[in-house]
């Protein structure tokens, strides 16, 4: 991930009160990310 994607994905993470943290564990993958799960009602009105 990109430095400025990253600043991105903090500033939204803040906003609605999440988390996360990229893992590195020898991962097949490269790596994993622990982070929080929500779910978020949103009302257009």
């Amino acid at each position: 991930m990109n430095k400025t994607a990253e600043k991105e994905i903090d500033k939204i993470t803040q906003l609605y009160g999440t988390a996360y943290k990229i893992v590195n564990n020898g991962s097949a993958a490269g790596y994993l990310v622990d982070h929080s799960s929500c779910t978020y009602i949103i009302d257009k009105k």
